[in-house]
């Protein structure tokens, strides 16, 4: 999976996003929320929803904007409605902690995907 055009860094949050941001947001936790590993749809992005074995989904900045994040692709993580809604602006170790996961992996593999593995030993 190709990352995403390192041209277009300095502009993600000020647009929306493009098609190969959001597939490879999706992508990179197998299209799992990072947080609580709901399965999502690709056709609910942007869409407060569950359907049946699916969620919404949204694209997370893991640590946040205002707690001095940024719109690296590296930080941001796909997640499903409530879990970002619950997240909001806290850190996400303490998100994390609240729902027993210690530790959830940020790790890049080499075909692009994440590893998204709850307390693994890539730190």
């Amino acid at each position: 999976m190709p990352l995403p055009n390192q041209n277009n860094l300095a502009l993600i949050g000020r647009r929306p996003w493009t098609d190969e941001e959001l597939n490879w947001v999706f992508d990179s936790c197998g299209g799992l929320c990072f947080y609580c590993a709901s399965r999502l749809s690709w056709k609910l992005y942007g869409k407060r929803t569950i359907q049946p074995g699916y969620c919404g989904w949204e694209i997370d900045h893991y640590q946040p904007l205002a707690n001095g994040g940024t719109n690296h692709y590296l930080n941001l993580v796909p997640a499903c409605w409530e879990c970002n809604a619950a997240k909001a602006d806290g850190d996400p170790g303490d998100f994390l902690e609240r729902r027993g996961v210690l530790h959830r992996c940020l790790t890049i593999r080499r075909d692009g995907t994440r590893c998204c593995l709850p307390n693994c030993n890539h730190r």
